[in-house]
């Protein structure tokens, strides 16, 4: 790996601007003990929960015993500077999963009453391969009902707040984590994304997101458990501030496939062909507004400038319809009702609305909706289910044959900023950019470029082939590089 991390015995205090403006890569040029680390972003959790309410558990006396023995492990000279690169490349460095992803001992119940009381009797994969690499899990982040939703608000930890708006949403499922980073609370983040979980967040709150090609991290030890219909669609993936701490965070999290990635492969940006979408969304729901569709030309005005890559538009007729194409596919892969999924034998919708309007709800109101969406979605045969699977198929074998193995798509991320909370329950608009994305099981990045009039993060995605993770990382690079990235959310939080 070339990212790795230059450890040091020495010592140096992490004052609050060095926590913000910090990758992890760069913390230990800077001599920090990880029990420095570890502490300043416990304290910086704690200023920032009461504003934004991202946590919904934390292990901080056990996270600093971890620093500890990782602090004894370099101090011992047991393993040479080069082991611990190689074998440890994220010894000491905090972070941070949402409450949907085992962590051995902690909550694992997604924010369903139905889960309440549920603990993790062992370490999903994922952060399995982040421990071993010698990362130290922190706290669990907030999530909507079952990660069903575009928001993170549920009946046990509430509703968690965008830290540039906290009237607006920070999106979903993986909102509390996005939310957590963007206010400079977690150093690395791990959420999962099955429709844009990972990437919605991370363009509403500001931050970088990566959903991987499907099936190079492992999507085990997830609640729920969407088995092997669905669960095709769900992938685990990196959030993080800075664009350099994404190739680290996924060669870690890909394991023995990493090398199949070719993250450490240099990435000729004058090579590549760039192919670019900046206004059709979903027919269905509303076009892609003006200051998004900004963001996309300045990022395709600085590659041609700077690279001298010739942008092209791309216009495929079925990505036009990519949260339908998505729905359906999810339903003919899982005929089971929605209902099912949240309590088993499923629930009557209307009833359960009446218990909601009375104070004895057992599900939000975004549950009750998605619920009566998905049957919209269903086939009246197994051949028609079928048939439109094989049809996305088609449609990623003519996706991928445009791009080639040197090409990429800049798009919106969304058709907006972020919504005020509940909007969506008005019109389902958040993933109808990302969604299409997880039945193609192509890689994605969520990359922020610019801050709207309104003061909110406007963010574009970059999208390759299936294994080209590499092409979408080196590109999030340049717009960080060009755009400056992250911005800070000042006295919000």
């Amino acid at each position: 790996m070339s990212q790795s991390v230059n450890w040091s015995k020495q010592r140096r205090k992490v004052n609050r601007n060095t926590l913000k403006t910090r990758p992890c890569i760069v913390f230990s040029s800077l001599q920090i003990s990880s029990v420095d680390v570890v502490s300043a972003y416990i304290r910086r959790i704690r200023e920032v929960q009461p504003i934004i309410n991202a946590v919904v558990e934390a292990r901080f006396e056990e996270a600093l015993e971890d620093a500890e023995g990782a602090d004894r492990l370099v101090a011992s000279g047991s393993m040479s500077v080069h082991q611990l690169k190689q074998e440890k490349p994220l010894l000491g460095l905090p972070f941070t999963n949402k409450n949907s992803i085992a962590v051995k001992g902690l909550r694992q119940d997604a924010g369903s009453l139905l889960w309440r009381g549920h603990r993790a009797a062992e370490d999903a994969p994922s952060v399995a391969l982040l421990r071993a690499a010698g990362a130290i899990p922190l706290a669990l982040t907030n999530v909507p009902e079952l990660c069903m939703w575009d928001d993170a608000t549920n009946l046990l930890d509430g509703c968690t707040l965008n830290p540039y708006d906290t009237r607006r949403s920070p999106g979903g499922s993986s909102g509390g984590e996005a939310s957590l980073l963007a206010a400079a609370g977690s150093l690395l983040g791990l959420g999962t994304d099955l429709g844009g979980s990972v990437r919605v967040p991370a363009m509403y709150c500001g931050v970088f997101g990566h959903k991987p090609t499907s099936g190079v991290v492992p999507n085990g030890g997830l609640l729920p458990d969407l088995g092997e219909g669905m669960g095709e669609y769900n992938c685990v993936g990196p959030l993080t501030r800075f664009s350099e701490d994404l190739p680290l965070m996924l060669s870690v999290l890909a394991g023995r496939a990493s090398d199949d990635l070719r993250l450490c492969e240099p990435v000729n940006l004058g090579s590549l062909k760039l192919y670019f979408i900046d206004a059709d969304g979903s027919q269905y729901f509303s076009r892609v507004a003006s200051d998004v569709r900004e963001a996309v030309r300045k990022v395709t005005r600085h590659m041609k400038e700077a690279h001298g890559i010739e942008p092209k538009r791309l216009d495929l007729p079925g990505m036009r319809y990519g949260l339908v194409t998505w729905f359906k596919a999810c339903v003919a892969k899982d005929p089971t009702p929605m209902s099912e999924l949240f309590r088993p034998g499923g629930f009557n919708t209307f009833f359960e609305l009446l218990r909601l309007l009375v104070g004895a709800g057992r599900h939000t109101l975004a549950t009750l909706a998605a619920c009566k969406m998905a049957p919209l979605f269903s086939f009246s045969s197994g051949e028609k289910a079928k048939a439109h699977l094989d049809s996305v198929e088609d449609l990623r074998d003519c996706f991928e044959k445009i791009l080639g193995d040197n090409g990429v798509l800049v798009m919106p991320g969304a058709t907006n900023t972020a919504p005020y909370h509940n909007q969506d329950l008005l019109m389902y608009d958040s993933p109808s950019m990302t969604a299409l994305f997880n039945v193609l099981q192509v890689p994605a990045t969520a990359c922020p470029v610019m801050m709207s009039s309104n003061g909110l993060p406007l963010a574009v995605q970059v999208v390759a082939r299936r294994g080209n993770d590499h092409l979408c990382l080196a590109v999030a690079r340049e717009i960080e590089k060009r755009f400056g990235g992250w911005v800070d959310p000042g006295r919000n939080v």
